[in-house]
């Protein structure tokens, strides 16, 4: 294998343990009372819940498994050359544009009609907050492994190939959608529909980049992985009803100054 790809699967096995090991943190204290933060037990439940996730664990497999064979080259260059869904690479590239899109509307919209708790973090307008600082967090985190791996991409024009920036983005926000949908109170029936055209709108986008020849198959399920991971991680963290979570105390400076560091 050529040292990038070696990095790939290398950083594949390395990057989402890491970041479970955000749930190692503690309950921080303050004068004024315990901060507006999940306990030690609720970040370690929701880190492991999201590594357990078939949405994480799946896509995290196939990566490792095509960036170390060359079915990833292979796959990449047969999408290219008979585009079998879109019209042509340029116009899979688009359509992954606008279908990331409509993955973040979906996730403002469900993240609006899911009901409010009176909880920490329980309000509508604190949970599309959190969803847009998570948000942020994924892009940032998905612009540090392209530039740790240093992958060139299928068409040559850079090396900025893994993980999917768009695959990332589109899986975080279906995610938090997803989970946006299981807290109403539709019917089951409804639920499953409503997801099912929540992970194609994922799928799709991943896909596209594939076909538009700008990641290869590795890439955008690194990028699936990822943002799926993230999503479930913080929703569980932070808005999963049941489990114990810090009262909100007094707001300080220093905890916006956290808040922004998370986000970066």
């Amino acid at each position: 294998m050529s040292r990038s790809t070696t990095s790939v699967a290398a950083l594949l096995c390395l990057s989402l343990p890491a970041l479970a090991g955000c749930a190692t943190l503690r309950e921080r204290q303050q004068a004024g009372g315990t901060r507006y933060w999940p306990t030690a037990a609720r970040w370690k439940s929701a880190a492991t819940g999201a590594l357990k996730d078939p949405h994480t664990w799946a896509p995290a497999a196939g990566a490792a498994l095509f960036a170390a064979t060359g079915w990833d080259d292979n796959l990449s260059s047969w999408a290219t050359r008979k585009t079998p869904i879109f019209s042509s690479p340029r116009g899979a590239q688009d359509v992954s544009d606008t279908l990331r899109d409509w993955s973040e509307y979906a996730m403002y919209a469900t993240g609006v009609a899911a009901p409010g708790r009176k909880a920490a973090w329980g309000s509508r307008a604190e949970r599309l907050l959190l969803e847009y600082l998570g948000d942020e967090a994924t892009s940032r985190a998905t612009t540090t492994l392209k530039k740790a791996t240093d992958r060139e991409r299928p068409d040559h024009s850079d090396r900025l190939s893994f993980p999917s920036g768009h695959s990332s983005e589109a899986f975080y926000r279906v995610g938090m959608a997803r989970r946006n949908v299981d807290a109403t109170g539709l019917p089951e029936g409804a639920k499953l529909g409503i997801k099912i055209g929540l992970d194609a709108l994922a799928v799709g986008t991943a896909w596209a980049r594939v076909e538009g020849g700008v990641h290869y198959p590795a890439d955008v399920m690194a990028g699936a992985a990822l943002g799926n991971f993230v999503a479930l991680f913080l929703n569980d963290a932070f808005l999963a009803p049941g489990a114990p979570v810090a009262i909100r105390a007094r707001v300080g400076p220093d905890d916006f100054f956290l808040g922004m560091a998370l986000s970066y």
